[in-house]
């Protein structure tokens, strides 16, 4: 039986959210401002999306740079 704490009721499944950039929260589409980058907060309820920053977007950059020269070798 799957049932959900109150924690957890409004919240939406992993793959809408994932492909909508839906809130954790609240299942609104707010977690992408404009075309690549993240909002600091839901428009909606608010909730701040800092505290999920782990700080791995310079590594990242990175990967897709030496991915890109493997690639064009």
């Amino acid at each position: 039986m799957n049932v959900l704490s109150p924690d957890e009721k409004g919240q939406p499944g992993l793959v809408p959210a994932a492909l909508f950039s839906l809130c954790p929260r609240c299942g609104a589409r707010s977690l992408i401002e404009g075309l690549a980058w993240f909002a600091p907060k839901c428009r909606k309820c608010g909730l701040d999306y800092a505290q999920f920053n782990v700080g791995d977007g310079p590594a990242a950059f990175l990967t897709m740079v030496i991915d890109a020269l493997v690639v064009g070798l």
